[in-house]
């Protein structure tokens, strides 16, 4: 298996190269003993990505959402183009709100009861790991677009896999500063790649 802490350290060395505001802002890491007990409180199961995903760094520091799908928007937040890191807590917030909401809409189900967030893209879609299968394959979830036309497919094979993808897109040169906001990695106006459309386009 690939050492996930050691890819999430080789990764944070390319934020801070890059002069990325959430390096400034990244929490500490979350103890082993409390990742799983928060996910075992939840009927989750706590396999070694999730725990060293959120043992990397539990989020970032600032505002929340105290409700619904989303995450509070900012540059300190970014970990590449439109992605950001959340932390266990809005995690377990925004699979609940979700399993909730598809209930509602009598799409019990379509989203696995296992499945939780790791990472949050603009808007209300999240990259959900499958806790249930040892925290993979990724799946990519639309929290706010209503039921979909059909179940989510296989985004990433691991945690690892897009850890990886995004350290050679810094090393690559394909990682650029936002249009936006030059401090923040992005992806904008890059070649449009089948790595950059992995992580941008679905």
């Amino acid at each position: 298996m690939t050492d996930l802490s050691g890819l999430l350290a080789a990764l944070e060395v390319r934020l801070r190269r890059f002069g990325a505001p959430v390096v400034e802002a990244l929490r500490p890491g979350a103890p082993p003993e409390l990742v799983r007990a928060e996910l075992a409180a939840e009927g989750l199961a706590a396999p070694d990505e999730l725990v060293a995903w959120w043992g990397w760094h539990d989020g970032v520091e600032g505002p929340t959402v105290a409700d619904g799908p989303g995450v509070v928007e900012r540059p300190k937040s970014v970990l590449v183009d439109a992605w950001q890191l959340v932390s266990l807590a809005d995690a377990l917030r925004i699979r609940r709100w979700t399993l909730d909401e598809y209930a509602r809409a009598g799409g019990a189900g379509i989203v696995p009861a296992g499945w939780i967030p790791v990472l949050h893209f603009t808007g209300a879609a999240w990259l959900a790991a499958d806790s249930a299968a040892g925290g993979a394959p990724l799946f990519l979830v639309d929290g706010g677009a209503g039921l979909p036309e059909r179940p989510p497919t296989p985004q990433f094979s691991s945690l690892s896999e897009v850890v990886e993808l995004v350290i050679r897109l810094f090393d690559d040169g394909v990682v650029c500063p936002d249009p936006d906001d030059p401090r923040v990695p992005s992806l904008r106006g890059a070649p449009v790649t089948e790595e950059v459309r992995r992580l941008t386009r679905w």
